[in-house]
């Protein structure tokens, strides 16, 4: 996972345009005089939907403002629904319920689909709350950035062509497939267990948080013979629980997955769209299930795109065999 150091500007302009946060132009007033305006944050496509209060008359809010909000909000949520209450000014009981609710929601959001440690989410709150217009103009700056470099690398597709990303988009990667590609260990195994040691919690307190309802994990962990050592530390037993969940989940997923970090591999490569022969040829004809090494399901894949190429060439050259040739020195061997 990404490293940030929240102390610095960059850091927290680069965190913020990371997370996908988007802001409705359209408010709506709420009974206490405020305009609550609807925002998201797509993280890891599994986006948190929440609101953005502004006094009537300030404007619309921005995504920094929608950051601000949401860092708050989890920071007092972190003290306790009395606290929250107090510091947001709420009398009525029903409100405080409601409100502090979201809040939490936010809270569990940000650290645990983020990857956002409570130490974090006060450095965040820190610096957006002194450098708020520096930080405004970094993510806008990033932001605008990004997306003249979308619109250089995302050409139209001709007719009859799709995209790399939208065979990508409908792939169901469980919590931690996605980032399969941030690691580099060809075993499909060996790569599975980088990422979920990655993800194993170091807090006490979010450790503690996740066992009550994932204890059967530390059962299996025990049948699996993973316990030695860590019998009786219960946070040593509960991180390896974490490690056999996350692995387990990412085996669930491991036909997707395979295909996603098979797919990312060619885009990298510089295809970014393929012909809709190519794009079912690559859906049905690789074993992304039964594949034991990300390689091996590479090859397949570049295999496809061989025969593919081929036969479109051998219409053009009137020859298979120089058609074939012509075809695998195009997708080469290494690359």
């Amino acid at each position: 996972m990404p490293s940030y150091d929240f102390d610095h500007l960059d850091a927290v302009t680069r965190r913020i345009a990371d997370l996908g946060l988007a802001v409705s132009a359209e408010g709506h007033p709420a009974d206490d005089g405020t305009m609550h305006y609807p925002c998201s944050i797509g993280h890891r496509n599994e986006p948190l939907d929440f609101s953005v209060r502004q006094p009537q008359g300030a404007g619309t809010p921005d995504v920094c403002d929608a950051m601000q909000q949401l860092v708050e909000d989890s920071c007092l949520a972190d003290r306790g629904i009395d606290t929250f209450a107090k510091e947001r000014g709420i009398t009525l009981p029903s409100i405080a319920v409601y409100q502090f609710d979201r809040a939490k929601k936010a809270l569990d959001y940000l650290t645990d689909k983020c990857y956002l440690s409570r130490f974090d989410l006060l450095e965040l709150r820190a610096t957006l709350g002194d450098h708020p217009d520096a930080v405004r103009e970094g993510v806008a700056a990033i932001m605008a950035e990004r997306q003249a470099e979308r619109e250089r690398t995302h050409p139209e597709v001709p007719e009859g062509f799709v995209t790399i990303e939208s065979l990508q988009d409908d792939l169901d990667l469980g919590d931690w497939g996605d980032q399969c590609t941030e690691y580099d260990a060809d075993d499909i195994g060996d790569r599975f267990g980088d990422v979920a040691d990655g993800n194993i919690d170091i807090y006490f307190h979010d450790l503690l948080k996740w066992l009550p309802d994932n204890y059967e994990w530390i059962e299996e962990a025990e049948a699996q013979g993973l316990l030695e050592g860590a019998k009786g530390d219960l946070i040593k037993m509960t991180q390896m629980g974490q490690y056999v969940c996350f692995t387990q989940d990412m085996y669930d997923h491991k036909e997707d997955i395979v295909r996603h970090v098979t797919l990312e591999t060619l885009k990298d490569a510089g295809v970014y769209a393929v012909s809709q022969e190519l794009a079912d040829a690559l859906d049905t004809d690789v074993d992304y299930a039964g594949a034991d090494t990300f390689d091996e399901a590479l090859d397949e894949a570049k295999e496809q795109v061989q025969n593919v190429m081929a036969a479109n060439l051998e219409g053009t050259l009137g020859d298979e065999g120089l058609a074939q040739e012509a075809a695998d020195q195009l997708v080469g061997d290494d690359d």
